[in-house]
């Protein structure tokens, strides 16, 4: 953005030292020249004027916790660094725009009316590279910015403990039970506290029941997983 204000400062101090220059000018032929000169000078002024309220436009600022950095490989290659992080708020037309522009006003080697971007950086819970579509990642950080923490918790135990790819874990987060603090022996305890009255069923003999054995069966024939003092369970 500096250097389009400062192509925009010396443009307009072109101006008024032309029409300086024209006030005080008699001649008819040069007075026409300087008219032209100036008309083009405010052309050009009026496109940069475009150009700057295009680029506060698309400068947006990351604020989310899921992100991407994106390059754009003709700027790197010129040894410009132009990386910037955009969240689920950026659409990838504006993050071309930017780009292109970056690319207008910083490198002349590099055509402005294109661009080759590319993931620099992530910080999402899914694994991203340089050669992935930012498109469908943008598509992927608007999926998780709808969800609650509980979800995305439930999402990434998927996909860094059960193998499952994005796609996958968003269809199937909703299977994913989450006890806190909890042992397989409470598990156990809940489960038959929610199916069965053992103290009908065994009056006084039901203090005695095992309810770390039943835990312990329950982890081997079941999908639980103990992550940091929490019991995952997969529903598959």
């Amino acid at each position: 953005m500096k250097q389009i204000i400062n192509k925009i400062e010396e443009t307009e101090e072109k101006i008024s030292n032309l029409e300086d220059r024209l006030y005080e000018e008699e001649n008819e032929n040069e007075i026409k020249v300087l008219e032209r000169k100036i008309e083009v000078q405010n052309d050009i002024l009026e496109k940069l004027q475009e150009d700057l309220e295009l680029f506060e436009d698309v400068d947006i600022e990351a604020d989310e916790d899921y992100k991407i950095a994106v390059e754009d490989w003709g700027l790197y290659n010129e040894g410009i660094l132009c990386c910037k992080w955009w969240d689920s708020n950026a659409s990838y037309e504006e993050i071309e725009t930017y780009y292109k522009l970056k690319r207008k006003y910083l490198a002349s080697s590099c055509d402005p009316d294109e661009v080759e971007l590319f993931i620099a950086d992530y910080e999402t819970p899914f694994k991203c590279s340089e050669h992935d579509n930012i498109e469908d990642i943008l598509d992927r950080l608007n999926e998780l910015y709808a969800l609650d923490d509980d979800d995305i918790t439930k999402l990434t135990f998927l996909m860094e403990h059960q193998g499952l790819d994005f796609d996958e874990a968003l269809h199937n987060y909703d299977d994913v039970v989450i006890y806190e603090n909890s042992t397989m022996e409470d598990i156990a305890i809940e489960f038959v506290d929610s199916c069965y009255n053992l103290e009908d069923m065994m009056g006084s003999l039901s203090r005695y029941f095992d309810y770390e054995a039943l835990g312990r069966d329950m982890e081997i024939e079941g999908n639980f997983t103990n992550i940091n003092g929490d019991i995952y369970e997969y529903r598959r």
